[in-house]
């Protein structure tokens, strides 16, 4: 369970960041669904376009809020 040890955060690739002119230790705020949560922007080398991901293991981070039927949610996203 390496990942309970890793940042939780906004991850996007290195073209997502300058799309949303965030870099990586950015504050965003994410919001979907009525619902808005402030996120550390993270830069993930592994992927690739301009879609983010939040992972859902930390359960200290409401993300649940943020969809409504799917796993996949269309967002706002504001630099803080």
């Amino acid at each position: 369970a390496h990942e309970l040890s890793e940042e939780t955060g906004l991850y996007l690739s290195s073209e997502g960041a300058k799309k949303y002119e965030v870099e990586s230790g950015d504050i965003v705020s994410v919001s979907a669904n009525g619902y808005n949560i402030k996120l550390k922007v993270l830069i993930d080398n592994q992927i690739s376009g301009t879609i983010g991901y939040i992972p859902t293991f930390d359960k200290s981070i409401k993300t649940d809020k943020l969809f409504d039927t799917s796993r996949y949610s269309v967002a706002n996203l504001r630099k803080v």
